[in-house]
């Protein structure tokens, strides 16, 4: 194997980590606070949750076909734009969080499932630069974007009174 267990395994530890941060950072706060943004460009907690949501469906999927098909081609899709054709943002955070933690449940289920060499199985991607993918590259992706956004959010829920 290319990739080293403890890479790996430190991926899939953020993966669950995230949705439970968040639930603990986001306790005992109103679905209005979490919704309010801190700052006039800044996103707020709620915005952030909806944004890892598209990013765990876009690349959630992208995995899935990786893992159910041998070597798929699909058009790069953007999360930001995939965010517009749902409602995220307007559920009430704690069901938009329910439905995230479900969703990463099944994503670890998959990979922790997945037949040993399914870290490297992969796809091409068209209409991006980033054109050969493979299962621990979106993995990694997910899990050091979802880290630079939880930071984010630490910092957002900081700043909200309790």
């Amino acid at each position: 194997m290319p990739y080293s267990e403890a890479e790996t395994k430190a991926y899939m530890n953020i993966l669950v980590r995230t949705p439970r941060r968040m639930k603990t950072l986001a306790s005992g706060l109103t679905d209005s606070k979490l919704k309010a943004r801190p700052a006039k460009d800044a996103w707020s907690a709620n915005e952030i949750l909806a944004h890892l949501r598209c990013c765990a469906d876009v690349w959630g999927k992208g995995i899935a076909r990786m893992l159910d098909e041998d070597h798929p081609t699909w058009r790069h899709a953007s999360p930001r734009g995939y965010l517009k054709k749902t409602n995220y943002l307007e559920i009430e955070f704690g069901d938009s969080l329910n439905a995230f933690a479900s969703q990463r449940r099944a994503l670890l289920k998959q990979l922790k499932d997945m037949p040993p060499n399914g870290w490297e199985r992969s796809a091409t991607l068209t209409g991006t630069t980033h054109t050969d993918q493979n299962v621990f590259r979106f993995v990694e992706r997910m899990a050091m974007h979802e880290e630079r956004h939880m930071d984010q959010f630490e910092r957002t829920i900081a700043t909200l009174p309790r």
